[in-house]
């Protein structure tokens, strides 16, 4: 054989060899790294090992977590966000909440509670409602800490609902701008409150924060007890003193003769 045919054929061969050693050493290289990740992933270095919360004070942070799989010891990379914000925001309690993985090992749940501000008369019992109107909890009695409403005809709202009352609506409105104890009770076009121990007359739920006002500096000025306050309007209420009843029972005539 031609002693250039030979050494070209050998050639070849450490060619062909040196190829498949370069495509064996990348595909271990790779492996390498792709073990590599999955090792520092599953490693005790990328664990959730710490929870930071924040914000929570009525709400059952701690129990929608786990409800979302999320536990201490699981893999950082694992950790949904999201769907741990969707979990935190399904509590009644929970006006917004915000979910943040903080690289190698820790979650922080910051939460923003709803405030409550009325406890309101449903058909089958009482519903604590929040400033922005969502049914935060139920009970069959209420509390008496805040104010309470009581309203015609008013049907019962799922825990985390908003209730669609204009009437409860301008009620809280109502009660965020008077320092006061107070009641309500009347229909959705026509609202009535107790506000120390006078009777007040709204009307329709319209311009509460400015009626509110207008009732502050008539009870700062002072209104007679046993009054009637009407606030149809903000900007011209009117105090309606107490009917004074007369005893008829006495003759002032038969009175005067019995003297002379």
């Amino acid at each position: 054989m031609d002693s250039r045919i030979a050494d070209r054929r050998r050639v070849v061969k450490e060619e062909a060899a040196r190829k498949r050693l370069r495509w064996t050493i990348g595909v271990l290289v790779v492996a390498g790294l792709v073990g590599a990740v999955v090792w520092a992933v599953q490693s005790p270095l990328l664990d959730l090992d710490e929870i930071t919360i924040s914000g929570d004070s009525r709400a059952s942070v701690e129990q929608r977590l786990m409800d979302a799989g999320v536990a201490s010891g699981m893999p950082l990379l694992s950790v949904d966000a999201g769907g741990i914000v969707m979990a935190l925001e399904s509590d009644p309690w929970i006006l917004q909440a915000e979910a943040r993985v903080v690289w190698p090992n820790a979650l922080d749940i910051v939460v923003v509670e709803h405030l409550p501000r009325v406890w309101v008369k449903g058909s089958a019992g009482w519903m604590l409602v929040s400033e922005r109107g969502y049914v935060v909890a139920t009970s069959a009695t209420g509390g008496t800490a805040l104010p309470r409403i009581e309203l015609a005809d008013l049907s019962e709202v799922p825990l985390g609902q908003r209730l669609d009352s204009t009437a409860v609506l301008g009620a809280i409105e109502f009660v965020a701008a008077l320092d006061a104890e107070v009641s309500f009770d009347g229909t959705e076009e026509s609202l009535f409150a107790w506000v120390d121990g006078l009777r007040v007359r709204l009307g329709r739920p319209i311009d509460m924060s400015a009626k509110a006002a207008s009732l502050r500096a008539l009870l700062d000025h002072g209104v007679p007890p046993g009054s009637t306050i009407d606030l149809l309007s903000a900007v011209r209420p009117a105090v309606v003193p107490p009917v004074v009843e007369v005893d008829d029972s006495t003759d002032p005539e038969a009175e005067v003769e019995g003297e002379g």
